[in-house]
C-alpha cells in the first residue's frame, strides 16, 4: 500500500492534503507541529466552522496553496482566502482516499475543482464590474435628466 501510495504520489497523481482537526489557533499549532504545514502544501480543515479572520491569516501566511473544507466556514475567514488569493474547495467536490490515516486527493479531481472555482470568482467578479458600470450609468443619466 505504502509503495503504491509513494508511486501515485511521484506520478502526481495523488496530492497529500494536510490536516488540520479544528480550524482553531490550537488546531494549527497542532497541525503545525505534526506535518509541518508549509508554503505550497494543501491542507485539510476537518472543521472548518470554528476559524475566524485572524485563523485564515495564519494559515495564509505560512503558504497554503489550496484549502479544502468540511461544514461550513466564516465569512471573514473566505475574505482573507480570497485576499491571498487562496482556493478554498469544499470536500464533496473532491475524490479523497484515507491512506495510513493521511487524506489523499486525486490530483485529477482536485484541477478541476479549482478550476470551477476559478471560473465562478471570475464570473462574481464579471458581475460585479458589470454592476457598477450599470449604476454609473444611472447616475449619468440622472445627471443628464436634472440639466
Amino acid at each position: 500500500e505504502m509503495r503504491r501510495l509513494r508511486e501515485l504520489e511521484s506520478q502526481g497523481r495523488l496530492v497529500l492534503l494536510k490536516p488540520v482537526e479544528a480550524f482553531t489557533e490550537n488546531g494549527l499549532r497542532k497541525a503545525f507541529q505534526l506535518y509541518g504545514v508549509k508554503v505550497g502544501d494543501s491542507v485539510l480543515l476537518m472543521d472548518s466552522s470554528g476559524g475566524g479572520a485572524a485563523t485564515a491569516e495564519e494559515l495564509a501566511k505560512r503558504g497554503v496553496k489550496v484549502v479544502v473544507t468540511r461544514g461550513t466556514m466564516s465569512h471573514q475567514a473566505l475574505d482573507v482566502f480570497g485576499k491571498y488569493v487562496i482556493p478554498v474547495i469544499p470536500y464533496e467536490k473532491l475524490k479523497i482516499e484515507w491512506i495510513e490515516g493521511l487524506p489523499y486527493a486525486d490530483s485529477e479531481s482536485l484541477r478541476n475543482a479549482l478550476k470551477e472555482v476559478r471560473e465562478s470568482e471570475a464570473s462574481k467578479m464579471y458581475e460585479q464590474i458589470k454592476s457598477i458600470v450599470e449604476d454609473h450609468r444611472k447616475e449619468l443619466r440622472s445627471r443628464d435628466s436634472r440639466g
